[in-house]
């Protein structure tokens, strides 16, 4: 890496800092902190659980003490079953009932206490937490709607609220597979049997994973008939949708959800990177997703985009709500708009898969995204999303968007360093698996 690349990534680390900074709050990070233009003021559950990884990889008792303070706020507004809220208004002490519920935002809260035990070895206060990670792990196991090993995930149940996701979602079931190897972890530590017989294996759901959401149809027509029989076991509607995905396409990623008679074929930019960090993808699939990305541009200009090719009106998965606020008109938001907190894992990714050239390139690209300003006023604003205009991109939304500048810390540490907190550890737990 040369000098000026050296000082942007520099620079841009210390900007980030300051806008982690701005977010802290006794109760956790705030979304966003104030700037020009709106702001998330409320404590995000799934975003605290991105920036917890932020917080660890700055090695900053300042950031990591908020990161507790996140968790400490989830466990007080839990649901009586165990549901965390999508967010709270410390403000007006409200929690939010708006969206479906938000499936991800347990999967963080249990990640992020993993994340943090393994930074500081407490295990007094990890026991101490097992009563409400057992309420928030439980909760997730009925969203196994057949029981049959994998997460079934409501429209507006996840990060893509805006968007179709529907069924079997292949960024929640990442997510659930390394949750499960966590929470197999946290029920060692706590020494508690009562988990242990709630816990789904986690070499189940990365079978179900690979056999349903990698679509491969081969040319031996046998072999794609073994593979449907395979998944009709565990359940007939997944086999009639990766049959109808199957006849269509064959990809180089994994499918990003499958649902009733129904699909979405596109590669999902944040659901395959984080296949490949939590370990649901092999050595061999984790390259070709990586190679995917970057050939047909999910990288370009700024990493990362959150879907390859865009929806476009009176097409297939095309929805009127698309429209509101004119928010998913193609090339934006999470129509293909490029999100530099999927690009710190996409970092991260290459760092994973031992790809540190690339990572290096695709950090730089991510500091200039960051450094990017939407008003003219100023540069850094660390924007929630970037508008694609063919090889351009534009600022928009919030601005010291949290995530963003946790996202590039955490890309950055893996990069400098060659490890990660979370899915470093993990990695470690990752069962064998012939796929």
């Amino acid at each position: 890496m040369k000098a000026p690349e050296k000082r942007l990534i520099s620079e841009a680390g210390k900007r980030a800092l300051e806008v982690m900074h701005a977010c802290a709050t006794p109760n956790g990070f705030c979304a966003s902190a104030p700037g020009d233009g709106f702001h998330y003021p409320e404590i995000w559950a799934r975003d605290n659980g991105i920036m917890a990884l932020g917080a660890l990889a700055s090695g900053e008792p300042d950031l990591i003490a908020v990161s507790r303070h996140y968790l400490e706020c989830m466990s007080a507004n839990q649901s009586p079953l165990g549901m965390i809220p999508i967010n709270v208004d410390t403000a007006k002490q409200r929690v939010n009932k708006e969206n479906a519920p938000p499936v991800d935002g347990n999967l963080w809260y249990i990640l992020a206490h993993y994340a943090l035990y393994e930074q500081n070895q407490d295990q007094a206060w990890l026991q101490q937490c097992f009563p409400n990670l057992y309420k928030a792990y439980r909760w997730l196991r009925y969203h196994e709607w057949h029981e049959d090993g994998l997460l079934a995930i409501p429209r507006a149940g996840n990060w893509m609220d805006q968007f179709t996701v529907q069924g079997i979602a292949l960024y929640d079931n990442a997510l659930w597979y390394a949750a499960s190897l966590a929470f197999e972890a946290i029920c060692t530590v706590c020494d508690c049997r009562q988990g242990a017989d709630i816990l789904r294996a986690p070499v189940d759901i990365r079978e179900r994973l690979n056999e349903l959401m990698w679509v491969h149809r081969c040319w031996n027509p046998y072999h794609f008939a073994e593979r449907l029989e395979k998944i009709r076991q565990w359940n007939d509607g997944w086999m009639n949708a990766h049959h109808v995905a199957g006849n269509a396409t064959s990809t180089d990623y994994y499918i990003p959800w499958i649902a009733y008679r129904d699909s979405a074929t596109q590669c999902y930019g944040l659901d395959n990177v984080l296949a490949v960090l939590c370990g649901v993808a092999n050595e061999e699939r984790a390259h070709i997703i990586l190679n995917y990305m970057h050939r047909t541009g999910m990288d370009h200009p700024y990493p990362l985009k959150a879907i390859d090719v865009p929806i476009y009106p009176h097409t297939r998965g095309w929805h009127d709500f698309f429209e509101h606020r004119a928010l998913n008109w193609p090339g934006r938001y999470h129509n293909g708009g490029i999100w530099p907190m999927i690009g710190g894992f996409y970092v991260a990714a290459l760092v994973f898969r031992k790809r540190q050239r690339e990572a290096e390139a695709a950090l730089v690209k991510l500091a200039q995204a960051n450094r990017l300003g939407s008003t003219g006023k100023q540069d850094w604003e660390f924007n929630e999303w970037l508008c694609v205009n063919g090889d351009s991109a534009t600022p928009c939304g919030a601005v010291n968007q949290g995530w963003s500048a946790s996202s590039f810390l955490f890309a950055m540490h893996a990069v400098e360093e060659g490890a990660m907190p979370l899915f470093g550890s993990l990695a470690g737990r990752v069962p064998a698996l012939v796929s």
